[in-house]
Protein backbone atom coordinates (compact mmCIF):
# COMPACT_ATOMS: atom_id res chain seq x y z
CA UNK A 1 0.00 0.00 0.00
CA UNK A 2 1.62 3.07 -0.36
CA UNK A 3 0.14 6.73 -0.08
CA UNK A 4 0.81 10.47 0.09
CA UNK A 5 1.33 13.44 3.38
CA UNK A 6 1.55 17.02 2.95
CA UNK A 7 3.51 19.00 5.79
CA UNK A 8 0.87 21.95 6.78
CA UNK A 9 1.42 24.66 9.08
CA UNK A 10 -0.25 25.68 11.99
CA UNK A 11 -0.05 28.49 15.02
CA UNK A 12 1.50 27.04 18.35
CA UNK A 13 -0.86 26.51 21.07
CA UNK A 14 2.14 28.16 23.34
CA UNK A 15 5.38 28.92 22.93
CA UNK A 16 7.93 29.05 25.53
CA UNK A 17 11.03 31.65 25.72
CA UNK A 18 14.85 29.78 25.34
CA UNK A 19 18.17 31.15 25.66
CA UNK A 20 19.89 29.42 22.98
CA UNK A 21 19.21 27.20 20.31
CA UNK A 22 17.01 24.17 21.30
CA UNK A 23 18.82 20.93 20.09
CA UNK A 24 16.51 17.77 21.37
CA UNK A 25 12.29 18.53 23.19
CA UNK A 26 10.63 15.44 24.34
CA UNK A 27 7.67 14.87 26.21
CA UNK A 28 7.41 11.84 28.62
CA UNK A 29 5.65 8.79 26.94
CA UNK A 30 4.49 7.46 30.29
CA UNK A 31 0.69 8.21 31.37
CA UNK A 32 2.21 8.86 35.04
CA UNK A 33 4.58 11.30 33.56
CA UNK A 34 3.26 12.72 30.56
CA UNK A 35 2.91 15.81 31.54
CA UNK A 36 6.58 16.63 32.17
CA UNK A 37 8.12 18.49 28.85
CA UNK A 38 11.92 18.64 28.71
CA UNK A 39 14.34 20.44 26.11
CA UNK A 40 17.54 21.18 25.45
CA UNK A 41 19.68 24.00 24.47
CA UNK A 42 23.57 24.01 23.65
CA UNK A 43 23.91 25.35 27.66
CA UNK A 44 21.44 23.67 29.55
CA UNK A 45 17.77 21.06 29.18
CA UNK A 46 15.38 22.63 31.43
CA UNK A 47 12.02 20.05 32.84
CA UNK A 48 8.71 22.03 32.95
CA UNK A 49 4.91 20.78 33.37
CA UNK A 50 2.84 21.15 30.64
CA UNK A 51 -1.04 21.49 32.28
CA UNK A 52 -4.10 22.14 29.95
CA UNK A 53 -6.11 24.79 31.35
CA UNK A 54 -9.83 23.28 31.09
CA UNK A 55 -11.47 26.47 32.27
CA UNK A 56 -9.90 28.69 30.07
CA UNK A 57 -12.73 29.74 27.46
CA UNK A 58 -10.57 28.77 24.55
CA UNK A 59 -8.35 26.01 26.29
CA UNK A 60 -4.68 26.60 26.29
CA UNK A 61 -1.60 25.40 28.09
CA UNK A 62 0.55 26.61 30.68
CA UNK A 63 4.13 25.68 31.51
CA UNK A 64 6.03 25.36 34.73
CA UNK A 65 9.58 25.37 34.77
CA UNK A 66 10.63 22.62 37.34
CA UNK A 67 14.33 22.50 37.49
CA UNK A 68 16.94 23.59 34.42
CA UNK A 69 20.20 21.25 34.26
CA UNK A 70 23.20 23.07 32.94
CA UNK A 71 25.78 21.32 30.70
CA UNK A 72 29.05 21.63 28.91
CA UNK A 73 27.74 20.31 25.87
CA UNK A 74 27.56 22.61 22.83
CA UNK A 75 25.18 20.61 21.08
CA UNK A 76 22.80 17.90 22.24
CA UNK A 77 22.08 14.85 19.68
CA UNK A 78 19.67 12.65 21.50
CA UNK A 79 17.27 12.61 24.87
CA UNK A 80 15.59 9.88 26.74
CA UNK A 81 13.00 9.77 30.03
CA UNK A 82 13.53 6.96 31.97
CA UNK A 83 10.33 5.54 33.19
CA UNK A 84 10.94 6.11 36.89
CA UNK A 85 9.95 9.89 36.46
CA UNK A 86 7.52 10.54 38.26
CA UNK A 87 5.49 13.91 40.08
CA UNK A 88 2.89 11.71 41.62
CA UNK A 89 5.42 9.56 44.39
CA UNK A 90 7.11 10.58 47.49
CA UNK A 91 10.02 12.19 47.02
CA UNK A 92 9.19 12.95 43.44
CA UNK A 93 11.84 12.49 40.85
CA UNK A 94 13.24 12.99 37.35
CA UNK A 95 15.75 10.99 35.46
CA UNK A 96 16.82 11.21 31.66
CA UNK A 97 19.71 10.72 29.73
CA UNK A 98 21.37 13.18 27.66
CA UNK A 99 24.13 13.34 25.05
CA UNK A 100 26.33 15.00 22.42
CA UNK A 101 28.84 16.18 20.96
CA UNK A 102 31.01 14.93 23.07
CA UNK A 103 30.56 11.40 22.77
CA UNK A 104 29.38 10.66 26.17
CA UNK A 105 25.96 9.68 28.20
CA UNK A 106 24.58 12.22 31.00
CA UNK A 107 22.19 10.41 33.30
CA UNK A 108 20.30 13.35 35.12
CA UNK A 109 18.47 12.51 38.52
CA UNK A 110 16.85 14.81 40.81
CA UNK A 111 14.43 14.67 43.02
CA UNK A 112 13.75 18.17 42.99
CA UNK A 113 14.16 19.12 46.62
CA UNK A 114 18.19 17.93 46.69
CA UNK A 115 20.91 19.23 44.68
CA UNK A 116 20.54 16.92 41.24
CA UNK A 117 23.26 14.26 40.53
CA UNK A 118 24.88 13.65 36.64
CA UNK A 119 26.67 10.22 35.82
CA UNK A 120 28.80 10.76 32.99
CA UNK A 121 29.18 7.49 31.17
CA UNK A 122 31.75 7.04 28.59
CA UNK A 123 32.42 4.37 25.96
CA UNK A 124 31.37 5.40 22.34
CA UNK A 125 33.75 6.88 20.18
CA UNK A 126 31.56 9.14 17.38
CA UNK A 127 28.53 10.93 17.69
CA UNK A 128 25.18 9.00 19.61
CA UNK A 129 22.14 8.92 17.71
CA UNK A 130 19.64 7.41 19.79
CA UNK A 131 19.42 6.30 23.44
CA UNK A 132 16.20 4.06 25.38
CA UNK A 133 15.66 3.32 28.71
CA UNK A 134 14.28 -0.02 29.14
CA UNK A 135 10.38 0.80 29.79
CA UNK A 136 9.59 -1.43 32.08
CA UNK A 137 11.76 -0.79 35.38
CA UNK A 138 14.00 1.60 33.92
CA UNK A 139 17.26 -0.11 35.23
CA UNK A 140 18.94 -0.77 32.11
CA UNK A 141 19.64 2.11 29.01
CA UNK A 142 20.83 1.29 25.62
CA UNK A 143 22.28 3.67 23.03
CA UNK A 144 23.16 3.46 19.27
CA UNK A 145 26.40 5.33 17.68
CA UNK A 146 28.28 6.27 14.69
CA UNK A 147 30.97 4.05 16.29
CA UNK A 148 28.40 1.40 14.62
CA UNK A 149 27.81 -0.29 18.02
CA UNK A 150 24.55 -0.58 20.02
CA UNK A 151 25.21 -0.73 23.98
CA UNK A 152 23.32 -1.83 26.83
CA UNK A 153 24.02 0.50 29.86
CA UNK A 154 23.14 -0.46 33.58
CA UNK A 155 22.45 2.81 36.13
CA UNK A 156 26.12 2.97 37.53
CA UNK A 157 27.36 3.38 33.64
CA UNK A 158 28.33 -0.22 33.43
CA UNK A 159 28.64 -2.00 29.82
CA UNK A 160 26.48 -4.83 30.08
CA UNK A 161 26.14 -5.92 26.49
CA UNK A 162 27.56 -4.70 22.96
CA UNK A 163 26.46 -5.15 19.47
CA UNK A 164 28.61 -4.66 16.26
CA UNK A 165 26.80 -3.05 13.29
CA UNK A 166 27.12 -3.16 10.16
CA UNK A 167 26.80 0.71 9.23
CA UNK A 168 25.75 3.66 12.25
CA UNK A 169 23.29 3.30 14.32
CA UNK A 170 20.17 5.73 14.28
CA UNK A 171 17.40 4.16 16.17
CA UNK A 172 17.23 1.94 19.81
CA UNK A 173 13.72 0.82 21.11
CA UNK A 174 12.80 -1.85 23.35
CA UNK A 175 9.39 -3.70 22.91
CA UNK A 176 6.92 -2.28 24.56
CA UNK A 177 5.83 -5.84 25.42
CA UNK A 178 8.50 -8.30 25.02
CA UNK A 179 11.21 -6.39 27.14
CA UNK A 180 14.07 -8.85 26.29
CA UNK A 181 13.34 -7.41 22.51
CA UNK A 182 15.57 -4.62 21.33
CA UNK A 183 15.13 -2.84 17.84
CA UNK A 184 18.43 -1.03 16.44
CA UNK A 185 18.08 0.28 13.07
CA UNK A 186 20.65 1.50 11.07
CA UNK A 187 21.87 4.52 8.90
CA UNK A 188 22.43 2.07 5.62
CA UNK A 189 18.54 0.20 6.62
CA UNK A 190 18.95 -2.93 8.12
CA UNK A 191 16.70 -3.23 11.10
CA UNK A 192 17.33 -5.70 13.55
CA UNK A 193 15.67 -7.09 16.44
CA UNK A 194 17.80 -8.54 19.27
CA UNK A 195 17.05 -11.05 22.13
CA UNK A 196 18.83 -9.21 25.25
CA UNK A 197 18.38 -13.63 26.74
CA UNK A 198 20.22 -14.81 23.88
CA UNK A 199 22.48 -11.70 22.73
CA UNK A 200 21.31 -13.43 19.22
CA UNK A 201 19.17 -11.64 16.43
CA UNK A 202 15.67 -12.74 16.28
CA UNK A 203 14.47 -11.09 13.15
CA UNK A 204 15.87 -8.88 10.49
CA UNK A 205 14.71 -6.19 7.79
CA UNK A 206 16.30 -4.67 5.15
CA UNK A 207 14.36 -1.22 4.86
CA UNK A 208 16.71 0.71 1.88
CA UNK A 209 18.89 0.14 -1.22
CA UNK A 210 21.02 2.17 -3.29
CA UNK A 211 21.78 5.53 -1.60
CA UNK A 212 18.67 6.17 0.54
CA UNK A 213 19.01 6.73 4.06
CA UNK A 214 17.51 5.56 6.90
CA UNK A 215 16.61 8.19 9.34
CA UNK A 216 15.30 6.78 12.40
CA UNK A 217 12.35 3.92 13.02
CA UNK A 218 10.11 2.98 16.21
CA UNK A 219 7.57 0.46 17.33
CA UNK A 220 3.98 1.33 17.00
CA UNK A 221 2.49 2.60 20.47
CA UNK A 222 -0.52 0.64 20.01
CA UNK A 223 0.50 -2.35 17.84
CA UNK A 224 3.79 -4.20 18.44
CA UNK A 225 3.52 -6.15 16.00
CA UNK A 226 4.06 -3.34 13.45
CA UNK A 227 7.58 -1.17 13.38
CA UNK A 228 8.12 2.39 11.26
CA UNK A 229 11.03 3.78 9.70
CA UNK A 230 12.03 7.02 8.00
CA UNK A 231 13.55 7.22 5.16
CA UNK A 232 14.71 10.06 2.93
CA UNK A 233 11.32 11.36 1.79
CA UNK A 234 9.35 8.20 2.04
CA UNK A 235 8.33 6.67 5.67
CA UNK A 236 7.51 2.64 5.95
CA UNK A 237 5.57 0.72 7.91
CA UNK A 238 6.32 -3.35 8.32
CA UNK A 239 4.33 -6.04 9.90
CA UNK A 240 7.19 -7.82 11.42
CA UNK A 241 4.79 -11.01 12.21
CA UNK A 242 5.15 -11.58 8.19
CA UNK A 243 8.59 -9.90 7.25
CA UNK A 244 6.61 -7.91 5.00
CA UNK A 245 6.25 -3.94 3.99
CA UNK A 246 2.83 -3.33 4.29
CA UNK A 247 2.85 1.12 3.64
CA UNK A 248 5.07 2.97 2.21
CA UNK A 249 3.99 6.56 2.38
CA UNK A 250 5.68 9.71 -0.15
CA UNK A 251 6.01 13.21 1.99
CA UNK A 252 6.05 16.28 -0.14
CA UNK A 253 9.32 17.28 2.19
CA UNK A 254 12.87 15.43 2.97
CA UNK A 255 12.17 13.96 6.45
CA UNK A 256 14.71 14.87 9.29
CA UNK A 257 15.83 12.55 12.19
CA UNK A 258 13.73 13.94 15.11
CA UNK A 259 10.47 14.98 12.77
CA UNK A 260 9.48 11.61 12.44
CA UNK A 261 8.09 11.58 16.03
CA UNK A 262 5.12 13.29 14.70
CA UNK A 263 4.64 10.90 11.96
CA UNK A 264 3.73 7.67 14.76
Amino acid sequence: MTGSWTETEKSSTLTIPCNGVVHVVEFSPYVWSDKVLAFGTDSNVCVGLCNFQEDHPEGGYEFESLRVFPHNVSRLTAFAWSPETSLATVPQLLRFCVTGNNFKLMLFTSYLADDDAVKVIEGHTEYVNSIAFDPDSGRRMASVSDDCTCRLWDLDGEELVRFSLASPGMSVKWHLKEMQKLMVAERHGSIRIFSLDTERIVASLRATSGTAVLLTADWCPTNPNLLCAGIDSTWHVWDITKSRCILVCHCSISLKKNYFKNLK
